[in-house]
């Protein structure tokens, strides 16, 4: 598949085109607003006109119905073509300002937004306000014109943000993503995970607030669907989600991922909701030792039970082991140590963005650090040397992208442009070529780390074929293979 390069073409002169364009539909938009809320005005200050001065010469209804006179139908307002030349000059600016911000922070697609609007509203207070200061001296305005100028600030700078993104990805700039993928990249800083991994002290306070937390547990929704059970194996908690049926259908041993530092979180549950939909597979989900009060020797020494009562009770034909993020580089260790070991191996693997090699040694890695909205290098390195324990980070145990591929099952492997880890999938892909290990390679362009963890069109069509993989469906293996 080829990958689109998001960071081709386009210039200032392009970008502060696309401003314009998008300067004149949003000032269209926010002329809409505007009106809409101008009408819900008069009677909500006749209401304050009642209420406080009766004989009807409230002094804010006087101000609101004086702007409006100056502005709202002069030569300033969105819908002359004065006003509409202003808001295209603002637009062209900030389309400006938005692409320089794409080629130097291509992927965080809040920051280009965050940035996006405050350069909108400095525009605004630098621009458009000392106009309609002159075109109307010396009137303050009442909350009510306020509130409506807020309102087609923010409806402005949201369409302008829209359609600057939209001709982006018309002209290949950046890969072409659906709008939920688009909301959940912009929410992903908000949620404090970068911040988590920006060194390793700022990840080991940020690990002891979480231990006071977690885990997740199994919500109501996938109870209701399924038969949900809790066991102990080796000592360890494990959650097994089965059919309500008793159709015999395959297993799947999950392990999730969070930097081999976090327990199970609420987005790993909607997951197996969905894969266990499409399946009807039987998934057991261990909660496995953590870094940094253990190592990767604590979490074999429980996972290598667990699988052997798996292998037995079901068989091992019937067996898929799959880990996103840390655990896909779990999963694919666990698979060779069963192989050094000569035990059964499951009937397939399955990786999602898969971190493989702890040291993030590729080159690669540092720009996408600036791309990547959840993921950082000083703080996942740290966890690597807590997981690693007494050993070297580079020890196929703990980093299994320096181990071999052979004898391994067939292996799925799934990933996305914009993940810090991407570059370990594309090293596993071509070790497995070179060596004939059969793996199925799945790129998504422009997808953020373990994204079909999210309930959004391309995680679901991730899902889809990793469920065919699991089923071991016939139409799988030519159509869904990509190289």
């Amino acid at each position: 598949m080829m990958v689109r390069d998001r960071n081709a073409g386009g210039g200032v002169l392009s970008d502060a085109a696309r401003g314009a364009l998008a300067g004149f539909v949003a000032a269209w938009a926010m002329d809409r607003v505007d009106t809409a809320l101008h009408r819900l005005e008069p009677e909500s200050s006749r209401r304050l006109t009642r209420a406080v001065r009766p004989e009807g010469k409230d002094p804010v209804h006087l101000e609101a119905s004086r702007i409006s006179e100056a502005l709202g139908r002069g030569p300033l307002s969105e819908s002359h073509p004065a006003g509409l030349a202003v808001y295209c000059a603002i637009g062209a600016a900030a389309g400006a300002l938005y692409g320089a911000l794409r080629r130097r922070h291509p992927g965080v697609a809040a920051g280009r937004g965050a940035a996006f609007g405050l350069g909108r509203f400095v525009l605004e207070d630098l621009v458009h306000n000392p106009l309609a200061g002159l075109a109307a001296p010396n009137l303050a305005y009442p909350w009510q014109a306020h509130g409506r100028q807020a309102a087609g600030l923010l409806t402005h700078a949201l369409v302008t943000d829209a359609l600057l993104r939209l001709t982006d990805e018309a002209g290949g700039r950046t890969p072409r993503r659906s709008a939920k993928a688009w909301l959940v990249e912009s929410l992903l800083p908000l949620t404090g995970m970068k911040r988590a991994f920006r060194d390793e002290e700022t990840l080991r306070r940020d690990v002891a607030r979480r231990r006071k937390v977690e885990p997740a547990l199994p919500p109501s929704r996938l109870r209701r669907r399924f038969r949900v059970e809790e066991g102990t194996v080796a000592g360890m908690r494990v959650f097994t989600v089965a059919p309500r049926t008793d159709r015999a259908g395959p297993v799947v041993l999950y392990l999730h991922g969070g930097a081999y530092v976090r327990d199970v979180m609420g987005p790993q549950w909607s997951f197996v909701e969905r894969l266990a939909a499409q399946t009807g597979a039987t998934i057991a989900a261990p909660r496995y030792p953590l870094a940094p009060e253990h190592s990767w020797r604590d979490a074999f020494a429980r996972l290598m039970p667990l699988y052997e009562r798996l292998s037995e009770h079901f068989g091992p034909g019937r067996l898929t082991l799959l880990g996103d993020s840390a655990s896909g580089g779990l999963a694919l260790a666990l698979a060779q140590r069963l192989r050094d070991r000569a035990r059964p191996l499951p009937a397939r693997l399955v990786l999602l963005a898969p971190w493989l090699d702890v040291t993030l040694s590729d080159s690669a890695q540092g720009e996408l650090a600036r791309r990547d909205p959840m993921l950082d290098i000083p703080g996942l390195r740290a966890a690597g040397r807590w997981w690693a324990g007494d050993l070297d980070p580079r020890d196929p145990i703990v980093s299994p992208l320096f181990g071999d591929l052979d004898d391994l099952p067939p292996i799925a492997l799934f990933t996305g442009t914009d993940d810090l880890v991407h570059p370990d999938a594309r090293r596993l892909r071509d070790k497995a070529s070179a060596s004939g290990a059969d793996l199925a390679y799945h790129e998504y362009p422009g997808m953020f780390h373990v994204w079909p963890l999210a309930d959004i069109p391309e995680g679901n069509e991730a899902i889809a074929r990793m469920a065919a993989f699991i089923a071991g469906r016939g139409a799988y293996s030519a159509a869904a293979r990509r190289a």
